[in-house]
């Protein structure tokens, strides 16, 4: 497969309200499968993975702010999420982190495993 981008740095963000709510099939460690597999798939180069049980309706999380500060560092072109509601659950949440993430040249995307494609998630 091609390369998605000519910087494939990203960085995976997993999370969960708790450890309790996680499901088989939503734990954080399947999370870090499916965006870890995307990326070899697609010669995307994983720098980092942050996992974290917090709510997604909180802007103020340590793992975001890691994401964030890691961004204004230059050097990374994606933040991968296995699903949108991973990185916010409310619209103003997560369009906020997106211009944010934006404003340093880093797109979120959102591995598809049907397809073996990335969904790339764009503002208006």
């Amino acid at each position: 497969m091609k390369k998605v981008m000519d910087n494939n740095k990203a960085v995976i963000y997993c999370r969960a309200v708790c450890q309790e709510q996680t499901s088989k099939d939503n734990s954080l460690d399947k999370q870090e499968k499916l965006c870890r597999e995307f990326a070899e798939q697609n010669d995307i180069d994983v720098v980092d993975c942050i996992k974290e049980f917090e709510s997604g309706t909180k802007m103020y999380r340590e793992g975001l702010n890691k994401i964030l500060s890691s961004t204004k560092k230059g050097g990374v072109s994606y933040v991968l999420v296995s699903d949108p509601t991973r990185l916010a659950r409310s619209y103003k949440v997560y369009n906020l982190l997106q211009n944010l993430l934006m404003e340093h040249g880093v797109k979120v995307c959102i591995p598809c495993p049907a397809t073996k494609q990335i969904m790339e998630i764009k503002t208006t």
